[in-house]
């Protein structure tokens, strides 16, 4: 029982020794959050209106609001593998959305592409 204990307090101290000094520093630092996936990310719920990108909030925005950061969030709502690598591999519905609603972030290349540049 005291084994089990103190890996969790430990393990809970080496997540605050982290996390805070990261928090603390990056206003000033201008540092960014560069967020890419799918519909999880991105913050999809198909009973809020699809015209409008700021209705989708995904966990990128609260992990960035948290930790004082700037988020770009490039991701697709339907986004596979395939398609996150190239414009012409497998997609679940990524490109049909980018062409009818807006993303987060406008972009017309591949996600691993956008984050490259």
């Amino acid at each position: 029982m005291k084994v089990r204990f103190f890996a969790v307090f430990t393990a809970s101290l080496l997540l605050v020794a982290v996390a805070v000094p990261v928090s603390a520093s990056n206003t000033s630092q201008g540092l960014g959050y560069l967020a890419l996936g799918d519909s999880v990310p991105f913050g999809f719920n198909p009973l809020v209106d699809a015209s409008n990108a700021n209705n989708f909030i995904g966990y990128p925005e609260t992990v960035a609001q948290r930790l004082h950061l700037k988020d770009v969030n490039a991701t697709c709502p339907g986004e596979a593998t395939g398609g996150f690598l190239s414009l012409t591999g497998t997609d679940n519905v990524c490109r049909p959305y980018r062409s009818a609603f807006p993303l987060h972030v406008s972009y017309s290349t591949s996600q691993v592409d956008y984050a490259i540049d």
